[in-house]
């Protein structure tokens, strides 16, 4: 998965409850790599100081990764797509902001997808509820009144806001 922050971590955490899959964290921040390793994952790469690419060439023995969890929609983290994906993986886009800039010659070579991927419809919304209520999954938010707004989209750009921020009346 990429991005273990404000909407990864529950990403993590729902993955770890409803899976038997090995969890790979890819983020740029020391914090949340560690929010994420104390969250269940079995592996954590920092982007900024490890080459993403090496890293995971290592810890799947040359295999690649079945499927990718992108929570953040880069640029960057969508081009890791040909690289990082076996043959058949997919690249679930949950995060956005980025374009895909694939020829298609890799997208035919690598025999993998980009799919688009978003909590639409209400069983999957109540099955993440249920996640909650059980105590599979911790929501981890910090709140801040409506008169904050404007600093806290400055935190948010700058990448000083950790978890989901919501903003109340």
């Amino acid at each position: 998965m990429v991005g273990g922050g404000g909407l990864g971590h529950i990403g993590l955490q729902a993955l770890r409850t409803t899976s038997a899959a090995e969890i790979i964290a890819v983020e740029v921040k020391d914090e949340a790599l560690s929010l994420a390793a104390d969250l269940g994952a079995n592996y954590t790469v920092n982007s900024r100081k490890e080459d993403v690419v090496k890293e995971m060439d290592a810890i799947t023995d040359g295999d690649g990764v079945r499927q990718i969890l992108d929570f953040v929609g880069g640029d960057e983290t969508l081009g890791y797509a040909p690289s990082l994906l076996a043959g058949g993986g997919d690249h679930h886009v949950v995060g956005y902001g980025g374009h895909v800039h694939e020829p298609a010659q890799a997208l035919v070579n690598g025999g993998f997808d980009y799919r688009g991927t978003l909590v639409e419809t209400d069983p999957e919304l109540q099955e993440l509820m249920a996640l909650v209520a059980r105590g599979d999954v911790e929501l981890r938010t910090s709140r801040y009144d409506l008169d904050e707004i404007n600093d806290v989209a400055d935190k948010l750009e700058r990448g000083k806001i950790e978890d989901r921020g919501v903003i109340t009346p």
